[in-house]
């Protein structure tokens, strides 16, 4: 689903108005789609899919995950 900001409406994937999605956010990064060319509806929003998505904000739970240690700022 899509909900539109400024509005707070809902449109489904398959139903919304929009053409074509440059970028998403949510609460932990802001996607930008690396393949702006395709529909909305023919779009995989697999959002740490490299291909397709390129994430801006590191976050803490990929280094969880990945078994790397997080690289700390020295004093």
């Amino acid at each position: 689903m899509f909900i539109e900001p400024s509005t707070g409406k809902i449109y489904d994937i398959k139903n919304s108005p929009y053409l074509l999605v440059d970028a998403i956010f949510n609460h932990t990064n802001f996607f930008i789609h690396m393949q702006p060319r395709h529909k909305v509806d023919e779009i995989k929003f697999e959002l740490y899919e490299t291909i397709t998505w390129e994430y801006v904000m590191l976050h803490d739970e990929l280094f969880r995950n990945t078994g790397e240690e997080e690289v700390h700022d020295m004093e």
